[in-house]
C-alpha cells in the first residue's frame, strides 16, 4: 500500500515538473522581442551633410517611421535611444539598451566617401562570436531588402581597433552588455544615383518601413494589421512585401503648372506644380527657360505630389518655360511649354537683331553722304567728298565703340539673368 502511495506521489511530482517546464518554455516562447532603434548622431553631432540633407535629421525620420511600422507587428516592443535633437554618448545609448533588456540595437546612419566614388548599403557588426551571428542574421536580411529596393549591396563588415576590440563605439559598448548591435549605413549621400532613396520625407519613411520589415523577418514576427506572417521565414526567400514596394515602370501621368504671380519689381516668378502619379512617390523636379535644352539643378519634392516654388524671370530671346518631374524610379514627365515672353513680357513691335541695327545705320550714313556729294559743285566735289567720308568714318567708329560698350553691359545683365534663373 505504501509502495503504491509513493509511486503515485512520485508520478504527481514528475507530472507537475513537466507542466512547469512546459509552461516556462511557453512563457519564454511568447516573450516579446525588444528592439532598440538608435537614430545616429544628434545635437551638436550633425553627422554627414550633403545635397541639403543633414544626417542627424534623416536618421531621426527613418527611426520614427521604422518604429511606427514595427509596432504594427505582434510580440515586439520598440524603443528609441533619442526622440529629439540631443547629443547622447555612445555608452549611454548602450546602457539604455541594457536597461530596456534589448535583444538587438540597430544604429541608423547614412554614408559618405572622401572621393565621392562609393555607393550602396553597408552593415557593420561585432566581431564577437554569438553577437556577430545574431547581428549578421539581421544584416543579411536588411541588405537583401535594400538591394531589392534598388540600393546596391556593399557588404557586412567587422572592424577592430588597436586594442583588438570592436572599433565602432555603439557596437563595442553594446557588446560589453552582451547585446548584438548593427550599424546600418543605408546608402551614400554623395552619389547622385542614390539621391532618390533619401532626399524626401517620403523616401526616408520608406527606408524606415523596409528596416522594420527586416526586423520582422529576422525575428519571425507576424502582423494581423498588415496581413503578413514571417513565423516560418527563411533568408533564402527574402522579398519586399507588396505594401512596401510595387515596381513602377511608367512615368507620372500628368505634370501641370500654374503661374501664381509675377513681381515686376524684383522679377520673382511664383509657380505651383502638381503631378498626377498613382504608383510611386515623387522625388524631384527641375525647370528650363529654353524649352528643355538646359535645366536647373534638381529640386526635392517636400510633399508627395505638389510643390510651390519661385524663380527669377526676365525678357529673353528664347523664354520657353517647362518643368520636368521625376518619380522614385527616375521616370519623368514634362509639363506644357509656357512662352513667358507672351505671358509676362508682351511686345508688339518688330524684332530686330543687334547686328541688323548696326548694318542699317552704316548703310543709311553712306547713302546720305552719296546724296549730299552729288549736289555739290564739280570744283569742290572731290575734296568735300573726302572730308565727308573721313568725318563719317570717325563718327561711325565712335558709334560702334559706344554700341560695343552698351552690348557688353547688356551681356553682363544676360549672364546675371541666366544665373538667377538657374538658382
Amino acid at each position: 500500500m505504501y509502495k503504491k502511495f509513493w509511486i503515485s506521489v512520485t508520478f504527481l511530482i514528475l507530472l507537475c515538473l513537466c507542466l512547469w517546464v512546459q509552461l516556462d518554455i511557453t512563457a519564454e516562447a511568447k516573450r516579446d522581442v525588444i528592439i532598440v532603434i538608435d537614430p545616429g548622431h544628434g545635437g551638436t553631432n550633425m553627422g554627414a551633410r550633403y545635397n541639403g540633407v543633414i544626417e542627424k535629421e534623416a536618421t531621426m525620420k527613418v527611426a520614427v517611421a521604422m518604429k511606427e511600422e514595427l509596432e504594427k507587428y505582434e510580440g515586439v516592443v520598440v524603443y528609441l535611444t533619442r526622440t529629439g535633437d540631443e547629443s547622447i554618448e555612445l555608452l549611454d545609448r548602450a546602457k539604455f539598451a541594457r536597461d530596456m533588456k534589448a535583444d538587438i540595437v540597430l544604429s541608423l546612419h547614412f554614408n559618405m566617401s572622401e572621393a565621392h566614388d562609393l555607393r550602396g548599403s553597408e552593415m557593420w557588426i561585432s566581431s564577437t562570436g554569438g553577437l556577430k551571428q545574431e547581428a549578421e542574421h539581421f544584416a543579411k536580411i536588411e541588405q537583401m531588402l535594400l538591394k531589392e529596393y534598388g540600393i546596391a549591396k556593399r557588404g557586412c563588415f567587422t572592424r577592430l581597433n588597436d586594442e583588438g576590440t570592436d572599433y565602432y563605439g555603439i557596437i563595442r559598448e553594446s557588446a560589453d552588455f552582451q547585446i548584438p548591435a548593427v550599424i546600418v549605413e543605408h546608402c551614400y549621400l554623395d552619389r547622385a544615383e542614390e539621391y532618390a532613396f533619401y532626399d524626401t520625407d517620403a523616401a526616408l519613411d520608406r527606408l524606415g518601413r523596409i528596416d522594420a520589415t527586416a526586423v520582422a523577418m529576422a525575428y519571425k514576427l507576424s502582423s494581423e494589421e498588415l496581413g503578413v506572417d514571417y513565423s516560418r521565414h527563411y533568408v533564402s526567400n527574402t522579398k519586399l512585401p507588396e505594401h512596401l514596394l510595387t515596381e513602377d515602370v511608367t512615368p507620372p501621368s500628368e505634370v501641370s503648372l500654374d503661374i501664381v504671380d509675377y513681381n515686376e519689381n524684383n522679377h520673382q516668378l511664383s509657380l505651383h506644380l502638381k503631378v498626377a502619379e498613382e504608383e510611386s512617390t515623387m522625388v524631384y523636379y527641375q525647370y528650363s527657360f529654353n524649352g528643355g535644352k538646359t535645366f536647373s539643378n534638381k529640386l526635392p519634392f517636400y510633399t508627395n505630389h505638389e510643390v510651390d516654388f519661385v524663380t527669377q524671370a526676365y525678357p529673353s530671346t528664347d523664354n520657353s518655360f517647362v518643368v520636368r518631374a521625376y518619380n522614385a524610379y527616375g521616370l519623368y514627365t514634362d509639363s506644357e511649354v509656357y512662352d513667358l515672353n507672351e505671358l509676362l513680357f508682351p511686345y508688339d513691335g518688330p524684332v530686330l537683331r543687334e547686328e541688323d541695327i548696326v548694318t542699317e545705320f552704316i548703310t543709311s550714313v553712306l547713302d546720305d553722304i552719296e546724296t549730299f556729294a552729288d549736289e555739290l559743285p564739280p570744283e569742290i566735289k572731290s575734296a568735300a567728298t573726302i572730308v565727308l567720308i573721313v568725318g563719317s568714318i570717325w563718327g561711325i567708329v565712335t558709334v560702334i565703340v559706344l554700341f560695343m560698350q552698351q552690348r557688353s553691359k547688356h551681356k553682363i545683365v544676360e549672364e546675371y539673368q541666366s544665373e538667377a534663373k538657374g538658382a
